[in-house]
């Protein structure tokens, strides 16, 4: 069992590595792989016990101080490390998923934030000058992994002006940005974790066809889609930083609809998820989920499905 543990753990920390420099290794087509890279931590901690997972975090913070640059070891921790080892941990006790994924998510995104005052204190900058600094380091890093992919010029400089307003953005959004992308991360892990464990173990939590936000949340996406057109800027920020956030929250409610209703189709598993990879990718279906899970509030998508069944 010692040998078999070992070699579980060797493999996860090879894995691990592989989905988070396999940008830097094999260019944009692989970025998708990013979004796995907590995966392997926070299957060993379920699969073997929490020892093993962290060992796979610390394994794979000493591979990056070695193999590439505090500022890489330091994304690591903050988007994948703490946050595969705490979902693990949460849904070992028994919390339900979508607690386990909100205080992940929350507890996090404290902890990055907390990390990110304290660095611009230590610089003697402002939180909004660190945040330029951080985003004009990505769109560099991102620049330099286009021109090592062969692009043209005029390619490039496509690229570059896409880059540059996309910074821009984020410098404005970085909060709403940051928490979608930890609440990615989160949702990836979690759906991989059901795959991983399903024959052996049984996640808390009501089914994802169930499962909706509460009721009154939608005051706040009405309120933060007001403040983010009001023209004065505190309020603009915080409308539209709230809204980044919650538009991603009613998609996953409008995927809860659509997997209410495939669940019961007898569709070969491909063909569900060619679907839901459309409905994630193909504009304007992304808009269209939202929308059902917003108004499922009032409509009830689900209710109707199931008396049409009965």
């Amino acid at each position: 069992m010692h040998a078999h543990a070992v070699i579980f753990t060797a493999a996860g920390t090879l894995i691990t590595l592989a989905c988070l420099l396999g940008v830097v290794w094999l260019g944009p087509a692989a970025a998708l792989l990013n979004v796995m890279t907590a995966v392997p931590a926070a299957y060993l901690c379920i699969r073997l016990g929490l020892r093993y997972g962290l060992t796979v975090v610390a394994v794979t913070s000493v591979s990056l101080l070695l193999l590439s640059t505090p500022y890489t070891l330091i994304t690591y921790l903050a988007l994948f490390g703490v946050g595969s080892v705490l979902l693990s941990l949460l849904i070992m006790v028994r919390i339900p998923w979508d607690r386990a994924v909100l205080y992940t998510v929350s507890a996090v995104s404290c902890f990055t934030l907390l990390f990110m005052l304290l660095m611009s204190v230590m610089a003697s900058v402002t939180p909004t000058e660190l945040i330029e600094r951080i985003v004009l380091t990505e769109a560099e890093q991102t620049m330099q992994i286009y021109r090592q992919s062969g692009f043209s010029e005029q390619q490039l400089q496509e690229v570059g002006s896409v880059v540059d307003r996309l910074a821009a953005f984020v410098s404005s959004s970085f909060v709403g940005i940051l928490v979608v992308i930890l609440l990615s991360v989160q949702a990836v892990t979690l759906l991989s974790l059901q795959f991983l464990t399903r024959s052996h173990y049984r996640i808390a939590g009501v089914a994802f066809a169930d499962w909706r936000l509460p009721a009154k949340l939608i005051w706040l996406l009405i309120f933060s889609g007001f403040t983010a057109f009001s023209g004065l800027p505190v309020l603009s920020w915080l409308g539209q930083n709230f809204l980044l956030i919650l538009l991603p929250l009613y998609f996953l409610q409008g995927m809860a609809v659509v997997n209410s209703y495939l669940r019961y189709r007898t569709w070969p598993a491909g063909i569900k998820v060619l679907i839901y990879l459309l409905l994630l990718m193909l504009s304007p279906l992304p808009l269209i989920v939202t929308s059902i899970g917003i108004f499922d509030l009032w409509i009830d998508f689900r209710k109707n499905r199931q008396e049409e069944l009965t």
